[in-house]
């Protein structure tokens, strides 16, 4: 099954939560395979980052930084806008 901006509903399958190893893993194959590559990542433009699936406001470009990884990286969501949970299990990310 493709999986482009267009359509991204491959990819919003494999989401889950709490998020698995396998999910991750699955979802930046599925990500790199319909972006060729991270393309916010030398983004740096004013403006606001959409969640993909429902179009609410997560980030401003104010909060954007060079992270030490391949995907873009915020200092801090827009408030009320992202849930944080703790994952246990196989990387304890927050």
């Amino acid at each position: 099954e493709a999986c482009g901006l267009e359509d991204r509903s491959a990819y919003f399958d494999v989401s889950c939560c709490p998020i698995t190893k396998k999910a991750e893993d699955d979802m930046e194959l599925l990500s790199d395979l319909s972006t060729w590559g991270e393309r916010f990542l030398d983004h740096w433009a004013p403006g606001a980052y959409l969640c993909a699936r429902c179009s609410h406001t997560l980030y401003s470009s104010r909060d954007k930084w060079s992270g030490p990884c391949l995907w873009p990286s915020w200092r801090r969501p827009v408030e009320g806008a992202v849930r944080a949970l703790p994952v246990i299990g196989y990387n304890v990310y927050t």
